[in-house]
């Protein structure tokens, strides 16, 4: 009684977080508690049934994306003195992620409630429930939760775009007296959809968790699998997809500047951090080190952003054409380069972490253990190679930003002293640009080179026999 008790008070908060509207990527209740608190309800049963690995999958990108949001409010905010489109274009590319995989979700979990219905004892999960007296299927339910997750993406995006820059000035006027009205219009229809949507869904859960005890029945379910087969394949899916996760933070190396955000990189590194984190929290064993991990992740995202809100705030206050008459903005420059070392500093220590976890999971998850009989000198020549592969890898991404770092410094148009090192530095800085794209394309194939066939090297290994036992006490 107590365990449907919280379940009960899990999905009542999930929902709730998901029925209040959001103002552009605000939350006002967050909605990454609710994904995450809804894979973690799946992630029991996520090997034993059809279509909840893909739910879980789901929802858990779904807690990450939102989570995002909190540090690209920030940088939304810091560059809206650059124009007001930067506030409808993160608000679209959010709501579109958002959609996709909201849609993979509902459809994967609602396929995997039918799978539980037809083959265990567990009827009312095909039953459906009541809304205002009016019975909905359980597919109904499906559509109706897929109706309103589209709802909220699209009535979130359509008010921002009445902040679009426009020449024509009576359309500017009109839409911005067009944007409050809207605004409280499309917040009002989200939030009686969502509270509809809602007791229509907690009706359902009650309905289910009165009429059968699910895990029990998916325990019995579990009774017909072949769970260490399972074990594996999910092993080998959680791997594999941290690997391409590492791969794709590669090419968040770019730096992508416009004229008129007066050169600032609009992707601040400190997604390329979060990825490489992530990445790294997956891949990793021991409590230890992912703790590490975690620190110096936080760490650098933090210093990142306070790195991207100096460089914002210096050329919000001094034009890049007068610096070079403008004594006060040498002296102002100094934080900037102050946070930018500061900020290669964590950078380095979070690649110096990232080496050491991945020297090690190299030799867990490729090739045969170094405590099994089977261990040959080639298997050992084999981890040394990759290995010294894998330090290159991440000694190219600190190369990098070594180079975004010094890029401050030697910003040709900041060279106020005369003198002829000051000479030298500033001929120098011109060729800084197409170094850093250079790099930067050569760490990105690479990275899906190299990783790729590390990829492969997990697959084959886990579609072996492997020795759990042995693997448990190198763990």
């Amino acid at each position: 009684m107590k365990k449907h008790t919280t379940h009960r008070a899990t999905f009542f908060i999930a929902f709730l977080f998901l029925a209040i509207p959001n103002f552009n990527i605000i939350d006002f209740l967050p909605d990454f508690i609710s994904y995450f608190l809804l894979a973690r309800l799946l992630r029991e049963s996520k090997e034993i049934v059809p279509h909840f690995a893909e739910a879980h999958s789901a929802l858990t990108k779904l807690g990450w994306i939102t989570l995002s949001k909190i540090p690209a409010s920030f940088v939304m905010f810091f560059n809206m003195y650059t124009g007001r489109d930067i506030v409808p274009l993160f608000t679209l590319i959010y709501a579109v992620a958002e959609g996709i995989l909201l849609f993979s979700a509902i459809t994967n979990a609602a396929n995997g409630l039918f799978y539980l219905g037809e083959r265990t004892g567990a009827t009312s999960l095909l039953s459906g429930t009541r809304l205002f007296g009016v019975r909905i299927s359980s597919d109904g339910l499906k559509w109706l939760t897929i109706a309103f997750a589209i709802t909220k993406s699209a009535l979130t995006v359509l008010p921002e775009f009445c902040l679009l820059s426009t020449s024509d000035t009576e359309m500017r006027v009109f839409m911005s007296r067009a944007y409050p009205i809207l605004l409280i219009t499309a917040m009002a229809v989200i939030l009686v959809f969502g509270i509809t949507w809602m007791i229509a869904a907690l009706g359902y859960a009650a309905r289910v968790s009165a009429g059968c005890d699910i895990k029990e029945e998916i325990n019995g379910l579990a009774g017909e699998k072949k769970l260490a087969a399972l074990a594996r394949q999910r092993r080998t899916r959680m791997l594999t997809g941290a690997l391409t996760v590492l791969a794709c933070a590669s090419l968040f190396s770019f730096d992508i500047a416009f004229e008129n955000t007066n050169g600032i990189n609009i992707l601040p590194h400190f997604i390329w951090g979060m990825l490489l984190g992530y990445s790294g929290f997956r891949l990793f064993d021991g409590k230890r080190t992912r703790i590490a991990l975690l620190i110096a992740t936080a760490a650098h995202t933090v210093i990142s952003l306070y790195a991207h809100y100096e460089t914002i705030r210096f050329y919000d206050a001094f034009d890049r054409l007068e610096l070079m008459d403008n004594p006060r903005a040498e002296a102002a420059y100094r934080s900037v380069e102050l946070a930018a070392t500061l900020e290669f500093i964590a950078f380095a220590i979070l690649i110096g972490l990232m080496i050491a976890g991945f020297v090690r999971f190299i030799r867990l998850h490729t090739g045969v253990l170094p405590t099994s009989d089977g261990y040959s000198k080639t298997e050992r020549g084999y981890h040394r190679r990759l290995t010294a592969i894998s330090a290159l890898l991440f000694s190219l991404m600190l190369l990098i930003s070594a180079a975004k770092c010094a890029d401050v410094f030697l910003d040709a148009e900041l060279q106020l002293i005369s003198s002829a090192t000051n000479v030298i530095i500033a001929s120098a800085a011109p060729w800084m640009g197409s170094v850093l794209i250079l790099v930067s394309v050569l760490l990105v194939a690479f990275s899906f080179y190299f990783l790729s066939g590390v990829k492969a090297d997990v697959r084959f290994k886990y579609d072996e026999d492997d020795d759990i036992e042995e693997r448990g006490r190198y763990e």
